[in-house]
């Protein structure tokens, strides 16, 4: 219980950080801070009043039906408000760095050198942007966000039996932090979802380092490149495993992961090593410079207590996730506000909370899970 009701305060608190960033730009503080309490007392409301008795409705056909509505509709709804703004007004350029990185590619220019519509340099690795090759072909890369809810739910409805991944949806339609990342474009919390939705399939076809050591490191590879912090929940799952394998299949597996990363990458080393490898702006320097050694070892060392806590059984590795990725973010802040003495800027541009939204996909599972547990006692 104690966990539940940590997760359901760290969801609310997570959004709220949304509705106040975002909020206090348009409208007077007291009206922010009740729109942040009347988002809270919804979402427990939600919780405890009903989803749970909507996804142990007896009629499973009306359920599945009703969901499916609630699908269609919230897709739509999402992609039609991510056309209001125009994409080139946006302070938010990520959906720039994978689009302007697909174009380069498809017109035989070095990806990599492609500035995006602010004038920086696209981070995401090259099976992250490979992906949204369809997306760019159809105009819009931000598009990627339906695929990666039609996964998040799929998935869960096998792990949870198609019963409860109803109540995640919704908690995942219902986020302000969700619906921000879609209206502006951003891939970032969509690249976690996906990560999520990939792990589930792995556990739920018993991927395991035992008997599956080559196919899961070519799995977990292809993951880290998409982002550094995108295998975190592979490690926080299978870290545990492995520390409980012999040396030979270690080296196996981890040769495997770091051989599948390095491959990903071959095409645009030939390409231009000079430029992948020196440039002030790589896709590796991006993703790292604004973490510290220390915070890391910090971090890497509450991970491996938590793997070892969560022991494969999936209801804790969601919420071990969610605070690791969380505990990332909170360190990594907290340290750079001391360096730069800056404690009163979360909400100016040295800080992006979206970060924070990494955690969403694995809270929205973790409660949705949880409380079904708690509904059939």
């Amino acid at each position: 219980m104690k966990a539940y009701r940590t997760a359901l305060f760290l969801y609310i608190l997570i959004n709220s950080l949304f509705i106040l960033k975002y909020g206090l730009r348009l409208l007077p503080w007291y009206v922010v801070i009740a729109a942040c309490i009347a988002y809270g007392c919804v979402v427990i409301a939600g919780c405890k009043y009903i989803f749970p008795k909507f996804s142990n409705f007896s009629n499973y056909n009306i359920r599945r039906g009703i969901t499916l509505i609630a699908l269609l509709v919230c897709l739509s709804f999402l992609t039609a408000f991510q056309y209001i703004p125009d994409p080139m007004t946006i302070h938010v350029d990520r959906w720039s760095a994978i689009h302007n990185f697909l174009y380069n590619l498809t017109h035989g220019i070095y990806p990599y050198a492609a500035q995006t519509h602010l004038g920086g340099y696209g981070s995401p690795f090259p099976v992250w942007q490979i992906l949204h090759l369809p997306f760019y072909w159809l105009g819009d890369v931000g598009l990627s966000f339906i695929a990666g809810i039609l996964l998040f739910v799929h998935s869960l409805s096998l792990h949870l039996k198609n019963k409860g991944e109803d109540i995640a949806f919704a908690l995942l339609g219902c986020s302000p932090a969700f619906i921000y990342e879609v209206f502006v474009r951003s891939d970032l919390m969509t690249n976690f979802i996906v990560s999520l939705s990939i792990l589930l399939y792995c556990i739920h076809y018993r991927f395991n380092i035992k008997e599956n050591t080559l196919p899961l490191g070519i799995i977990v590879g292809l993951m880290m490149s998409t982002r550094f912090s995108a295998i975190i929940p592979f490690c926080i799952y299978y870290f545990y495993e492995l520390y409980h394998t012999s040396w030979q299949r270690q080296l196996t597996f981890i040769s495997t992961v770091i051989i599948t990363f390095a491959l990903t990458f071959l095409p645009f080393l030939l390409w231009d090593s000079e430029m992948l490898l020196f440039f002030e702006y790589n896709p590796f320097i991006l993703q790292t410079r604004q973490g510290n050694p220390t915070d890391l070892i910090v971090v890497v060392a509450i991970g491996i207590y938590l793997s070892f806590w969560q022991r494969h059984y999936i209801d804790r590795h969601l919420f071990a996730t969610a605070i690791i990725l969380l505990l990332l973010v909170s360190i990594t802040f907290i340290h750079n506000m001391y360096n730069n003495d800056n404690w009163n800027e979360l909400f100016e541009s040295a800080y992006d909370i979206t970060y924070f939204g990494m955690a969403i996909p694995f809270l929205c599972a973790f409660i949705a899970n949880r409380l079904l547990i708690n509904h059939s006692k």
